[in-house]
């Protein structure tokens, strides 16, 4: 583990304690702290449990279809594995066209956030036309908190948050502004 910081409280690590039991071998983070009592100071020592030094035997025998081996907070790469892992799985059974799709909505809408990706005016029009929103007038491309953004508008509010529902499952993000003297509100959409 590179960082010094704890991954299960997020305070800074003093070192790490490997405990053997058994033959396996269990991670701990050590934190110590000096604390002020009266005129002395003392040393306060505390442990987080940050699991096996390699994986969960016992707990991964449970997932061995999905081909998981469940590890501990010390593997820096734990959730790659897990992804690989579930990929692989995904590749060699049968699912329904459902689950596909919502697997495939699912693995967009956190591609589109892990890259961060800025939201792509041809693919939002895309979106909408394949799924029968024929009402959103896309206005400009906007940047607002440092980030891009598309700001649309659409025939009706109803419209306006149809139009975020679907959006939204594809992995962008969305909101509504009002415009005001009755007028339908903005769509802000940003990833």
């Amino acid at each position: 583990m590179k960082n010094k910081i704890c991954p299960r409280c997020g305070e800074p690590i003093s070192w790490f304690e490997r405990r053997a039991v058994g033959n396996r071998i269990y991670v701990y983070a050590v934190h110590v702290t000096t604390v002020r009592e009266g005129g002395r100071v003392k040393r306060k020592v505390r442990k987080c449990y940050l699991g096996p030094e390699d994986s969960y035997e016992y707990v991964s025998k449970l997932h061995k279809k999905e081909g998981l081996v469940l590890k501990g907070l010390v593997s820096s790469k734990r959730a790659i594995d897990y992804l690989d892992a579930l990929i692989r799985y995904l590749e060699s059974v049968e699912i329904s066209r459902e689950l596909r799709e919502s697997l495939g909505i699912r693995f967009m809408r956190i591609g589109r956030k892990l890259l961060g990706l800025e939201p792509d005016i041809e693919e939002v029009n895309r979106i909408l036309w394949s799924n029968i929103h024929r009402e959103l007038l896309v206005w400009r491309v906007e940047e607002r908190s440092g980030r891009k953004v598309i700001v649309a508008k659409s025939n009706s509010e109803e419209d306006a948050k149809k139009i975020c529902e679907t959006l939204e499952r594809y992995g962008y993000k969305c909101e509504l502004e009002p415009e005001g003297l009755g007028l339908p509100p903005k769509v802000i959409i940003s990833v």
